[in-house]
């Protein structure tokens, strides 16, 4: 009987975990969840445009981020970045997670990495992202922002795309982080 209830207990607390982990990863939110979110939006618009102008105040066009993408989608698969150098605004050298891939470079996938750092990855691809995520609604677009106080670049970016969810299981959602290189 005892053995019946422990393990009764492991099972609904293993249950409990799994629907937590299923939540983080793939959110949908409850009616009043984004009745909240709602209310929250031009909170979240005053944060980006602190963020974007603290940005652009004190950072220079010459900087290097440490990157780490929790990919949802394929385009990770192709390119996992580590690190990006930025001069003068544009990406000059990206380094690849793979010492190895280092070394093999200059080929028709390195020159979709590039245009996929540039594109999606730049600081300020991310500002208008995250703008077009706030402008599509929590209903539509579950966002999870953070950024850096002193320098307003985007430390952590969660985007979840709730329609995609719906339709689809994979590649809806994706997590970037970055870390300045001092």
């Amino acid at each position: 009987m005892r053995k019946r209830i422990v393990t009764a207990i492991m099972l609904g607390m293993l249950a409990i975990i799994i629907f937590l982990i299923y939540r983080d990863l793939f959110p949908v939110l409850s009616p009043f969840e984004i009745q909240q979110a709602k209310k929250a939006l031009p909170l979240e618009q005053e944060r980006l445009l602190n963020a974007m102008s603290v940005w652009r105040e004190r950072s220079n066009s010459d900087y290097q981020f440490r990157v780490e993408i929790t990919p949802g989608y394929s385009t990770y698969v192709l390119c996992p970045i580590s690190q990006i150098t930025y001069k003068n605004g544009e990406v000059v050298t990206f380094e690849y997670l793979s010492s190895k891939r280092n070394e093999t470079r200059e080929d028709e996938t390195d020159n979709y990495c590039r245009d996929f750092v540039e594109n999606r990855l730049s600081m300020e691809a991310l500002f208008k992202e995250i703008q077009a995520d706030l402008n599509a609604g929590p209903e539509n677009i579950f966002l999870k922002v953070e950024y850096d106080p002193d320098y307003g670049f985007v430390s952590s970016y969660k985007h979840v795309d709730i329609n995609c969810i719906k339709r689809h299981s994979t590649g809806c959602h994706w997590v970037y982080r970055f870390e300045i290189v001092r």
